[in-house]
């Protein structure tokens, strides 16, 4: 299992950590309502191609992306790093999604990753996901990271 930093409270960490996993594992499955279970209505998404403004619009861009993926969907992630609070926490790291309709996993390029979550009585929500790839402002194009972060 690779390193995960975790800064400030361990325990709302693996909570966060396992509302993670729970994530996957809804991804790999196509399962929409698990997959958006966790989100806060008024969500705000900033996606590599393109930005959401709530829920509804968060489903129907997973509903949109899932035959770009296929079937069996996995969730890589490297270098997570976790600062956790009472009611907020930050997880970010290097991510990449892959599916069986996709190339091998090295030809699909590394994204930076930002989830902010906030605590709702008992329950975690996203309340912000920021997914992005660097970009080079000179030659006005994404900057590809293929090697492992």
């Amino acid at each position: 299992m690779q390193h995960i930093e975790i800064i400030g409270n361990a325990e709302t960490a693996a909570e966060i950590l396992a509302l993670t996993e729970q994530w996957g594992q809804a991804l790999s499955h196509h399962h929409l309502a698990q997959l958006t279970q966790d989100y806060a209505e008024d969500v705000k998404v900033f996606d590599v191609a393109s930005q959401v403004e709530d829920l509804q619009a968060y489903a129907k861009l997973w509903q949109q992306c899932f035959p770009y993926f296929g079937d069996h969907i996995q969730v890589q992630r490297r270098k997570l790093k976790i600062y956790a609070a009472d009611t907020v926490v930050f997880l970010h790291c290097f991510s990449k999604i892959l599916g069986d309709a996709q190339p091998s996993a090295e030809d699909v390029p590394w994204c930076r990753t930002t989830v902010g979550f906030y605590k709702e009585g008992t329950r975690w929500k996203v309340v912000h996901e920021h997914v992005s790839m660097p970009f080079d402002c000179e030659h006005q194009q994404a900057i590809y990271l293929f090697a492992e972060p």
